[in-house]
């Protein structure tokens, strides 16, 4: 059996938080899918580790109103990853998308939900896989419509990130991939 030997990280917490153009964003330590072999004693992690995320735009703070009481959609999933590359497997859940609005006043409404681009991404080189969440936000009902997008970028080496940035943009190159924003 080959052990699964991570690349060397950074200093970062685990289970982190963070903000990143208005999107909140939490991303699990690594965890293994069980599995029972032999006499079924009982259940072992094998196979590479993979990570769940959760991001999420809303409507900001205006007093006295707290931002993400109006509104907010969120994009949850995960994906595998094993220091060379990440990936989604085929037979896996797509992400889902929940969301939450205030009635007759403001919903968001989905229309994408899903992984974009390419599965299996190396690691380096800011190539990563993809999914998205495409939404409006109704104002009013039918008033007005925002279109709006949030995006999950998650990387070979376990890391990911959230933005509100519509651009799939594989590889990320910084500086070139900004698309439009939201």
């Amino acid at each position: 059996m080959t052990a699964y030997i991570p690349p060397p990280e950074e200093e970062k917490e685990e289970g982190s938080e963070s903000i990143d153009e208005g999107v909140h964003f939490e991303l699990s330590p690594p965890l293994y899918a069980p599995t029972t072999e032999g006499d079924g004693a009982g259940a072992s992690a094998a196979g590479p580790p993979y990570k769940t995320y959760r991001a999420a735009d809303c409507e900001i703070t205006i007093p006295p109103i707290n931002g993400c009481s109006v509104w907010e959609q969120a994009i949850k999933g995960y994906f595998w990853y094993n220091g060379h590359e990440a990936w989604w497997k085929g037979e896996q859940r797509p992400p889902r998308c929940p969301g939450h609005g205030t009635p007759f006043i403001v919903e968001p409404e989905y229309f994408i939900c899903d992984f974009e681009g390419p599965n299996h991404q190396p690691y380096g080189r800011g190539y990563h896989i993809t999914s998205q969440v495409w939404y409006h936000v109704n104002w009013l009902k039918l008033l007005h419509k925002d279109e709006k997008a949030v995006t999950v970028r998650m990387f070979g080496d376990g890391e990911a990130f959230g933005h509100t940035n519509g651009c799939v943009c594989n590889p990320t190159v910084p500086g070139q991939d900004e698309g439009p924003s939201y």
